[in-house]
Parts: C-alpha cells; sequence; structure tokens
C-alpha cells in the first residue's frame, strides 16, 4: 500500500511503510519505547541488560523480510511509532500477528498508536485474513487496556507464552 495520511485521525499524524533507510529511526523509536514500558517493571540492572541485547536487533533485515510489513508512525514529521505485521514469530500459531507496536513515551496519547493498529489491521485484511493476533505482556496495563479499547479479546485458545520478563496474553481482532 502507497505512502497515506488514511490510516491517522489525529491532526498531524501519518502512517506510511518503512524502508531500509528508516533503520536507524526505527531502532530508536523501538528502544525508547521498550525502555519506557518496562520502567518500574523490571529491575534497572536487568532491564538494562536485556537492553543492550536488543538494541543488536538487525532492524534492516526486518525491514526487508518479504513475510512481514514495517510501518513508520509520524506526527507531523517527528517519528513516533512503528508497528510490524506477519507471521507468528514463536512459529506455534500459524496466521497473521501484530508482531510489535511501539510508540516513543512523548507520543503516548497522541492518537498515533491507533493509526498503527488500524494499519496494521489494513495489511492483514489486504493479505485475507480474517483475523489478526497479537501478544501483550500481562503486566503492561496501559497496553493492554490500549487494545481492549480498540475492540481486540483475549484468545484463551492461544498456547501461553513468555518474554525475558513476563507472561505475555494473547488477544485477537476479527476481521470480518
Amino acid at each position: 500500500m502507497a505512502a497515506t495520511t488514511g490510516w491517522g485521525n489525529a491532526p498531524g499524524v501519518r502512517v506510511r511503510p518503512a524502508t531500509v533507510d528508516d533503520a536507524l529511526v526505527v531502532a530508536d523509536v523501538y528502544m525508547r519505547s521498550w525502555l519506557a514500558g518496562y520502567q518500574g517493571l523490571v529491575d534497572p540492572d536487568e532491564l538494562e541488560a536485556v537492553a543492550s541485547e536488543r538494541a543488536e536487533h538487525d532492524w534492516q533485515r526486518s525491514l526487508t523480510d518479504p513475510a512481514s510489513r514495517l510501518a513508520l508512525g509520524l506526527i507531523d514529521g517527528t517519528p513516533a511509532g512503528i508497528a510490524k505485521v506477519g507471521p507468528d514469530s514463536t512459529e506455534e500459531v500459524p496466521g497473521h500477528w501484530l508482531d510489535l507496536l511501539y510508540v516513543a513515551p512523548e507520543f503516548w496519547g497522541t492518537g498515533v498508536a491507533s493509526a498503527l493498529l488500524r494499519w496494521a489491521v489494513d495489511q492483514a485484511r489486504a493479505t485475507g485474513a480474517t483475523c489478526l493476533w497479537l501478544r501483550v505482556v500481562e503486566a503492561q496495563g496501559r497496553a493492554r487496556r490500549f487494545y481492549e479499547r480498540e475492540g481486540w479479546a483475549y484468545d484463551a485458545e492461544v498456547p501461553p507464552s513468555q518474554n525475558a520478563f513476563f507472561p505475555l496474553l494473547c488477544m485477537r481482532s476479527d476481521l470480518i
């Protein structure tokens, strides 16, 4: 899908496909959001150790993965969030997944997360998907409330999983 302003309904919000040239920006938005999301939930020393590992992620490879789509959310032209849709990264559950949705903390509450979520749903629908899944950290109440407000429901049929720190809950959105 071409770059568009169609996924944003908040003033100044725009979502566009990310390119390889955006790799450093995507990495920066991801790390700032990830660190802010775990602040206060995880011991700072432990968080820093995992953050160092995550900082090494190969975003250029993620951006060229033919099985996935990654978008950059902008507010008045400033990178504010990212989203990625693709197959289940754990390879346990076939189907379409919102593999990540991260918004830099200074842009929380601006509407960019909702715009990125709409983009993800549109990407899944364009491939013929009838359902989109995601995993959310059980301890991150803010993220869980966001998805609930957006109409997502918990899916108890998907096997439980865990990230480096917490149990993950599976949520789904039926696209029909």
